[in-house]
């Protein structure tokens, strides 16, 4: 016959043991079906070993985080310029090999030179935009070539600011030029997808026509243009007129002509 101090122990056991058995698989299941984890970095650095599927934002001071999403094994070094504030910007790795990833978020561009405020003409179309958000991002890994891993670019936009107007662009060293990428936006995520080893990419923000002033350059153009050509005509008529002065000569009339003009007072 079980006493209750032994059915108190057997529970005891059991209670255990199912504790065990959770954590155990909990260690064993997460890694293949993916964590979502946040990490606080203390400076503006951070190297870690990222497991397939597994989603870790680092949350950097002054409000910045950068998150890294994997389908494969990524050793990730990560630095933000402390000058950055306020941004929300990620990446994700899709492929099958292993990847070397160093991530660099600087608010000037290392190759291109390009700083905050600075208009920009994209190398296709000719459209202006202005680098006006968020920052400049180099990726460099140890893939050998292009088309070996496909990586995602994401970035939230805050509200107040019109997402659609984003593109993501990529810097392109043999052209010194922006080359735009297929941009996807949804809500205010703006993603784009590059799949070259090495590149500096970044944010441009189209810059929208203000019909106010186009109405007034044009009402500007016009006066201007009726004030050429009105200046045009009265020299014209100055020029004629200072002309025909000069053409007319002294009129000589005889006694006979006088007496026999019949207006003469």
């Amino acid at each position: 016959m079980i006493t209750l101090k032994r059915r108190s122990r057997i529970l005891i056991v059991i209670t255990i043991c199912t504790i065990i058995g959770i954590l155990a698989l909990s260690t064993s299941i997460f890694p293949v079906l993916g964590a979502s984890n946040r990490r606080t970095v203390p400076g503006w650095t951070v190297n870690e070993d990222i497991n397939p599927g597994d989603d870790v934002t680092f949350a950097f001071g002054n409000g910045v985080e950068y998150s890294v999403t994997t389908q494969v094994f990524a050793r990730t070094h990560l630095t933000i310029d402390q000058q950055l504030s306020a941004l929300q910007f990620g990446i994700v790795i899709n492929g099958t090999q292993n990847v070397e990833i160093t991530i660099q978020g600087n608010q000037n561009g290392p190759s291109s030179g390009i700083g905050p405020g600075q208009d920009v003409k994209s190398g296709q179309g000719g459209k202006q935009y202005r680098y006006s958000y968020g920052m400049v991002i180099l990726v460099q890994t140890n893939l050998t070539s292009a088309g070996i891993e496909t990586f995602t670019l994401q970035a939230t936009i805050p509200s107040g600011r019109t997402a659609s107007n984003f593109h993501w662009v990529v810097y392109n060293e043999s052209s010194k030029t922006f080359d735009l990428l297929e941009t996807t936006v949804v809500g205010s995520s703006v993603t784009a997808e590059i799949d070259a080893p090495v590149f500096e990419v970044l944010l441009l923000e189209e810059e929208a026509i203000s019909w106010v002033w186009v109405v007034v350059a044009v009402v500007i153009t016009l006066v201007l243009i009726f004030g050429v050509i009105m200046s045009k005509v009265e020299y014209r008529q100055w020029v004629i007129q200072r002309f025909s002065r000069h053409q007319v000569g002294i009129h000589r009339l005889s006694i006979e002509d006088i007496l026999e003009n019949e207006t003469r007072s």
